[in-house]
């Protein structure tokens, strides 16, 4: 009877997702690990060792949207978000302008990993030693990345938010594993363990801080995807809004404490030097505290894109499906499959 309803209904299956499985979409899509090996080195270059007080400000300009959205999600949780919100408070061409925005936002998110992915294949390859044409490292590396994706996000929300726990564990720890060999290591190291990164005036320059500021507020785009998961929420009024402003909060000072430690692994001439060349300042590091640092850092950035990948491919479908159900896209792109009804909350 239940999965009937849903069927004429049309709705996404609810009391799929707990609580933690709502953070771990808004975290798996920011990445913890992906957000400080791509952007810690390009912010360190553009304003200095400061990049933990980057981080910190990124997040306080990004809150008030975060709880904007907290607050939307708490009066009209939605797969739509924004586009349904627009589409009943302004106009449809509005929610359905919003939508299209929203639905190339998570496409070309979702495009993007499986490219990124056959990058740090590429450095796999080299650390094997072994030479192939770019053509076909770039193809296996896409279907490398894709092809699991695709089997997790077919098989429904439980299975990607199991999954995506699953990685960003893994990353989370690594990261986590890194700087404590860091401190540990400088520790011994009479006056290597400063807060000077916290200091605002190691700043290189105003126009410095500004330009880190860009890519600071930009490691927190995607966050809004857990609003995409509304209707499949369990409790959405209430769990919508804690895992957004939590995730927002939580992330920050994730990427605020091992940024800190970053910057005092390294001499900030060293991480100028490996940026401006294209380099991922973390690779060297890790390679330096734990020999083998290489291959590390290049197995977690296949788990943090991998991650990053399932949430937009989530997010993604999730406002194609609702933009559908208003008859605004094909209808068979509102059509589901239901294996069961099943609960799974995280």
């Amino acid at each position: 009877m239940g999965c009937d309803l849903e069927h004429r209904q049309n709705r996404l299956k609810a009391n799929t997702i707990g609580p933690w499985g709502l953070a771990a979409l808004a975290i798996g899509i920011t990445s913890p690990a992906m957000g400080l090996y791509a952007l810690w080195g390009p912010m360190q270059l553009a304003a200095g060792p400061i990049t933990p007080l980057i981080f910190l400000a990124a997040m306080l300009m990004t809150l008030p949207t975060a709880i904007s959205y907290a607050l939307l999600n708490r009066e009209a949780p939605s797969a739509g978000a924004a586009s349904t919100w627009l589409w009943t408070a302004v106009h449809p061409l509005a929610g359905y302008l919003a939508g299209l925005l929203m639905t190339t936002y998570f496409a070309m998110a979702a495009i993007a990993q499986p490219l990124m992915f056959a990058l740090f294949f590429h450095d796999f390859l080299d650390w094997l030693h072994l030479e192939w044409p770019q053509p076909i490292t770039l193809a296996v590396g896409v279907l490398l990345a894709s092809a699991p994706v695709a089997w997790v996000c077919l098989r429904g929300a439980e299975a990607s938010i199991k999954t995506t726990v699953q990685l960003m564990v893994i990353e989370t720890l690594v990261v986590v594993a890194l700087s404590a060999t860091i401190l540990t290591t400088k520790a011994a190291e009479p006056g290597a363990i400063t807060l000077s990164a916290f200091n605002p005036y190691q700043a290189s320059s105003l126009s410095g801080f500004w330009d880190a500021m860009i890519l600071g507020v930009l490691a927190f785009c995607g966050f809004d995807v857990v609003s995409t998961a509304a209707e499949e929420a369990h409790a959405p009024r209430e769990h919508l809004p804690k895992a957004i402003l939590l995730t927002i909060i939580g992330i920050a000072v994730f990427w605020a404490i091992n940024a800190w430690v970053f910057t005092l692994s390294t001499r900030v001439e060293k991480v100028n030097e490996y940026t401006s060349h294209g380099l991922t300042a973390v690779t060297p590091i890790a390679q330096a505290y734990w020999g083998l640092g290489n291959l590390i850092v290049i197995a977690t950035a296949f788990t943090g894109l991998t991650a990053v990948y399932i949430s937009s491919m989530q997010g993604a479908s999730r406002i194609v499906f609702a933009l559908a159900r208003h008859e605004l896209l094909p209808g068979f792109l509102s059509r589901l499959a239901r294996s069961g009804c099943r609960e799974m909350r995280f």
